[in-house]
């Protein structure tokens, strides 16, 4: 089940992050990996934003997907699920309930910044309707956002912006 996040759910989301983070090992990516989740105050930020979501299996907690308004669309900032749920379609429910909220509040598509070569990645999201944004289209605050991510480790592997279409 995918519902809005509550107050109590915020101490569990560091911990899928960390969780989630160690895929990326496989992929010769450790500095993701070792990359410390959100502190705690950016996940109450969303959820007084009414911008994070969780997933549930049997009441507990094993996804999250985190927004953020970026030139007037959702951008889903991050979405992770723990790595014992992988491969059950939890992930792409959580960002197809942010697409259906970005469709019924803001009538816009839902954007979001992934890495190309991730099989879990862009390939996955354009499975269910995500297509690549050429960095020549976007927004002022979206091109923001991928400077952003280029002064990071992140410049190190190839990112696409992408945009939903459903």
């Amino acid at each position: 089940m995918i519902r809005m996040a509550s107050e109590e759910d915020l101490p569990r989301l560091p911990e899928i992050e960390v969780a989630a983070g160690q895929l990326f090992r496989d992929f010769d990516m450790p500095e993701i990996a070792d990359d410390p989740p959100p502190p705690i105050e950016v996940y109450r930020e969303a959820l007084d934003a009414r911008l994070l979501w969780v997933a549930e299996v049997d009441d507990v907690v094993v996804g999250y997907g985190l927004g953020c308004i970026v030139d007037n669309h959702l951008h889903a900032e991050q979405a992770s699920i723990d790595p014992e749920f992988a491969g059950h379609g939890i992930g792409r429910h959580i960002l197809l309930t942010m697409v259906e909220w970005a469709r019924e509040n803001r009538q816009l598509p839902c954007t979001l910044t992934t890495f190309v070569d991730v099989p879990w990645n862009a390939a996955y999201y354009r499975t269910f309707g995500f297509i690549d944004v050429p960095d020549s289209q976007l927004g002022p605050e979206l091109t923001e956002v991928v400077r952003q991510e280029q002064a990071t480790d992140l410049a190190k592997w190839t990112r696409i912006c992408m945009l939903s279409t459903g």
